[in-house]
């Protein structure tokens, strides 16, 4: 089968191997061709073992990468794929499938012209591993591998056949959810980054300098979780408007089998994957500031949080505390996505993947693009 795996970060890097490793045609589409080693090798570190692939391309011809893709896996930042779209739907073949790895952050809305030319659309909600790059173009590693997967189609008929073809290719069970919106309001990145990102850098003014900056997870504050489960309850407010089955978006109290704010910082703390990640900074006079152009700020904020806030404003759904994330983020990053005191988006949304954007601004519309 021809793939494309369009980017060549951590997961590019990672699924492209596998699905080489499964004897498929890998395309892969990255601006940085000539960092990349013709063997690429994969550390797997639940079971200690060395893979080397061999792509069967490797292009930054957007044409070239597409055209005879009958699968395109797009694992680009949030704040790319939009532009990604744009330029390479005209060269996508009618049928294609084309899956966000993960799906969030509201991309299938903007897949309408593709959904018209009989392409499937299909996302997951978070991915398979932990996945690190250890070498850029040349060697990467993953770790702590999912036991289940959950993906959402659209349309809806082709869901067995996508379900099917994502658990062969990656062995690993794969659960089919009810639509596509369980994806896209999943309660992972969108929340926890920015409810991590607010504790530790709320008074940050772009001028402080910080002595030091705590590990991301292993340092994980009750601050941190409190606010966490703040935005999941808010988050779950909305879901309980809409007329779709949104019951696979399980509450993080349960994703994380903690009871209160108390075990849940006990249990993000001691997950071994994320042991030894590091917040996003730039050292800077000595000190640090945090790197507002890390995919933690440009990706899980403006596509994440922000999406879950319009689905809000759609169902007249008070978000408090999200609200007073996004207010300090347009506040350090100069943006205007949102007046929350009206509930108007600003200049700067245009660039978002809004459901309004795109004719979605009620129950009924929700419906009609999300039960396809």
């Amino acid at each position: 089968m021809n793939i494309t795996v369009v980017g060549g970060g951590n997961v590019g890097t990672l699924i492209a191997g596998q699905l080489t490793l499964k004897g498929n045609k890998v395309t892969i589409y990255t601006r940085d061709v000539s960092k990349w080693s013709n063997e690429i090798t994969i550390l797997d570190k639940d079971v200690e073992k060395e893979y080397v692939y061999t792509p069967f391309k490797i292009t930054d011809n957007i044409c070239e990468a597409v055209f005879n893709a009958d699968i395109i896996f797009i694992t680009l930042p949030a704040f790319a794929i939009k532009n990604f779209i744009l330029r390479a739907e005209k060269n996508i073949k009618d049928g294609a499938w084309i899956g966000f790895y993960p799906g969030t952050g509201g991309n299938e809305i903007i897949c309408e012209n593709l959904l018209n030319r009989k392409c499937v659309i299909f996302g997951l909600q978070r991915i398979c591993s932990v996945v690190r790059l250890k070498e850029y173009g040349k060697y990467v590693v993953t770790s702590g591998k999912r036991k289940t997967m959950y993906i959402g189609v659209i349309p809806k008929s082709y869901g067995e056949e996508v379900r099917k073809m994502f658990s062969d290719f990656f062995d690993i069970e794969t659960i089919l959810l009810p639509n596509y919106l369980n994806v896209t309001l999943t309660s992972s990145n969108p929340i926890l980054h920015p409810s991590r990102l607010y504790d530790i850098f709320k008074d940050y003014d772009n001028i402080k300098i910080y002595d030091q900056v705590p590990l991301f997870y292993e340092e994980w504050t009750n601050d941190a979780s409190k606010i966490l489960i703040n935005c999941d309850l808010e988050l779950h407010s909305v879901l309980n408007r809409i007329s779709l089955d949104t019951s696979n978006i399980k509450p993080l109290l349960e994703h994380y089998e903690s009871t209160n704010y108390i075990e849940l910082t006990n249990k993000i703390r001691s997950i071994v994957g994320f042991k030894g990640l590091t917040t996003p900074c730039k050292k800077i006079n000595g000190g640090f500031m945090p790197d507002l152009s890390s995919r933690y700020f440009t990706a899980d904020i403006p596509y994440g949080l922000i999406i879950i806030k319009a689905f809000a404003v759609i169902y007249s759904v008070d978000t408090p505390t999200i609200d007073i994330i996004i207010d300090w983020y347009q506040k350090i990053t100069n943006k205007n996505y949102i007046d929350l005191s009206k509930n108007i988006f600003g200049e700067d949304s245009i660039d978002l993947n809004l459901p309004q954007l795109y004719g979605i601004d009620s129950d009924a519309k929700v419906k009609e693009f999300y039960g396809k």
